[in-house]
């Protein structure tokens, strides 16, 4: 069984925190049990031998003094930026609500992970000290503190069972704005949200997209679950990422 804890600010509900009765180690833990409490990959999933072989590859290119081993481009390695353009084109080529099937390596910027992106965001989008960034009630809590790192004030966005409201959100950005407060940036985890598992509709995304352009702030879209579906058969050519719903 999992108990929730309700953790508030003067505002309200940032977020519900799902908390265990009992967190067992890793020697008492029974072996029937699927430990949820973490987003950790199951070791006999990950690609280790191809990993292995990449690494030996890698090895006798340094050894042969083939690798550059300087400063890369600001913007990260060419090479990974082509190799993944390739890869979100060739696996969200069928997204619904798409302009297009390919992913620009020009528009891509390599960061040491999803908490080094937001950082970075923060600084060249945030806006400095006193903005507000809005986030999902639930939402991802641990974002939070990069946000504050930077001076901004986290503010729950309007949620129902089927995520962001886009209209309760415009009410609230007039509220702020009324306030003499600024909205720079909306966080949310869009696709199978964490934690409450929901995947915003096309009608609603292209709202906040909308409001988003009309009161000029930024999207900071944690998609580190978007091509983690099982509603299509493994053997589908299509798109990786879920339908979205109605």
């Amino acid at each position: 069984a999992r108990r929730w804890k309700r953790v508030s600010t003067a505002r309200g509900v940032v977020v519900d925190m799902a908390v265990r009765p009992r967190v067992f180690s890793s020697g008492e833990q029974p072996e029937t049990m699927i430990d949820l409490l973490k987003g950790h990959p199951c070791p006999s999933h990950l690609p280790s031998q191809k990993l292995s072989k990449a690494l030996h590859r890698l090895s006798a290119r340094a050894e042969a003094g083939e690798l550059l081993l300087g400063y890369t481009p600001t913007e990260g390695p060419r090479a990974f930026r082509e190799a993944l353009s390739t890869f979100i084109s060739n696996h969200c080529s069928g997204d619904e609500g798409a302009r297009d099937n390919t992913c620009r390596m020009d528009g891509l910027f390599a960061t040491g992970g999803v908490s080094h992106g937001l950082d970075l965001a923060c600084a060249v989008f945030g806006g400095g000290a006193g903005n507000v960034v809005l986030v999902e009630s639930p939402s991802y809590f641990l974002a939070f503190d990069i946000f504050r790192a930077h001076g901004l004030s986290v503010v729950p966005a309007p949620t129902d069972e089927k995520g962001i409201c886009p209209e309760e959100l415009e009410d609230l950005i007039n509220q702020l704005q009324m306030e003499g407060r600024r909205v720079s940036m909306l966080y949310l985890v869009a696709t199978h949200s964490n934690p409450s598992s929901t995947t915003l509709s096309l009608g609603r995304r292209k709202a906040l997209v909308d409001i988003a352009e009309r009161y000029e702030l930024k999207i900071l879209a944690d998609e580190v679950y978007h091509l983690l579906d099982w509603s299509k058969s493994p053997s589908s050519s299509s798109s990786s990422s879920p339908p979205l719903p109605p």
